[in-house]
């Protein structure tokens, strides 16, 4: 599979189409690709030095490092298929970024499926040598990338850098999704009631911990509140790092929003958990 081939136009307007149709390639042959098994593929579409960050699976830096990982992350599946959302494609000169809504589907066998939600990022950008830009791209948190190229990450960006203060709320409130094999269903109900239990017994400032489920597909759905954002670091800091360990080779973690005010502190101990949007208190009781 070869690399879209780069085309110019002295008509902005007409540039900007160009542009647009080839990062829409880009993205609809890594998701195919994948789908496909083809590793080859997949490297067609990154920059060498393409950085990314997938939820809970290790940073990759370079090509050949991402390839191996997706290649070990699909491993076991004997079919998958990704479904790619596009929100939002923002061009400025030679560097463009994307956001996507991301469903993926992969079954190992005809009992055991997967199935995960995600917003992605994705940075792209063009020089005329095919090498890396010589400035940097404006969006957060991302490499710069070769043409047709795109770095893949999860990380929300700050939201505090919008100016928007709303009124203090003391307390905390989080909502997130994960999955897993139901075959490790039981033993990830086991992990979840031993944190229920250590709370009870020694959070008093914890006021919500709750886990709720879906069956088809299997869905785990977690709701937490607590007192105060100190109460919140405190909570996270206490769980047990071996059974957080043994959770997160179980299940994939989905998307999380925040409800509350999210001190540097607090958002670094989330920032494993991958996708976290951030809403800032505006009102009430």
């Amino acid at each position: 599979m070869s690399p879209v081939e780069a085309a110019t136009s002295a008509d902005p307007a007409i540039q900007q189409l160009v542009d647009r149709a080839a990062i829409v390639d880009v993205l609809c042959r890594y998701s195919t690709s994948i789908d496909e098994f083809d590793c080859d593929g997949v490297r067609s579409t990154l920059a060498d030095d393409v950085q990314a960050q997938y939820a809970n699976l290790p940073a990759a830096t370079g090509d050949d490092a991402l390839v191996a990982s997706i290649r070990e992350a699909t491993a076991t599946a004997v079919c998958q298929h990704h479904m790619l959302g596009l929100r939002r494609i923002e061009i400025d000169g030679d560097h463009a970024c994307t956001v996507s809504d991301l469903t993926s589907h992969q079954r190992a066998t005809p009992r055991r499926r997967y199935w995960s939600r995600a917003t992605t990022t994705s940075c792209a950008g063009r020089a005329a040598d095919g090498s890396s830009p010589s400035a940097p791209c404006s969006c957060s948190g991302a490499s710069r990338a070769s043409p047709t190229a795109t770095s893949m990450s999860s990380a929300a960006p700050d939201p505090r850098s919008t100016g928007r203060v709303g009124r203090a709320m003391a307390s905390i409130r989080t909502v997130g999704t994960m999955t897993c094999w139901p075959d490790d269903l039981p033993e990830v109900e086991k992990i979840f009631q031993a944190f229920i239990d250590s709370v009870r017994a020694n959070e008093p400032g914890v006021l919500t911990y709750h886990y709720f489920t879906d069956d088809e597909p299997l869905v785990i759905h977690v709701i937490e509140k607590f007192a105060g954002a100190d109460l919140t670091i405190q909570h996270y800091g206490k769980l047990p790092g071996d059974q957080v360990g043994r959770l997160f080779e179980m299940v994939q973690i989905g998307p999380m929003h925040f409800h509350g005010d999210g001190p540097d502190e607090l958002q670094a101990l989330l920032a494993p958990c991958g996708s976290v949007s951030y809403h800032l208190p505006l009102r009430s009781i």
